[in-house]
C-alpha cells in the first residue's frame, strides 16, 4: 500500500503542475511560485502509517515582507492536491 500511495502522491503533484522535492521516501515538498496574491507557497505532503496522506500549505515571506493573509490560497492548494489524489486513486 505504501508504494502505491507514493506513486499516487507523485502523480498528483505532477498533474497539479507543482515542482517538488523528495524529502524522504514518504515526504515531499512542493514549491509554488509567486501568484500575485502571495509570495509563493510551500505544500508539504507526508504519507503516514495506515495509508493516511497529510498535506499542509503555507505562504512564504520575501525578505523583510511578511505574508499576513493568504487570501484562501493555502486552503485551495490543499483542496486542489486532494482532488488530484482522489482522481489518481479512482484510476487504480
Amino acid at each position: 500500500m505504501g508504494d502505491e500511495l507514493v506513486i499516487v502522491v507523485k502523480s498528483a503533484l505532477k498533474n497539479v503542475g507543482w515542482s517538488y522535492d523528495v524529502l524522504s521516501d514518504k515526504e515531499f515538498l512542493a514549491s509554488l511560485p509567486f501568484s500575485g496574491w502571495t509570495w509563493g507557497e510551500e505544500v508539504k505532503v507526508r504519507i503516514l502509517p495506515g495509508g493516511v496522506i497529510e498535506a499542509d500549505s503555507k505562504c512564504l515571506s520575501s525578505g523583510f515582507r511578511l505574508q499576513l493573509f493568504d487570501f484562501g490560497k493555502n486552503r485551495k492548494n490543499v483542496e486542489t492536491f486532494f482532488a488530484h489524489v482522489e482522481q489518481m486513486i479512482a484510476k487504480h
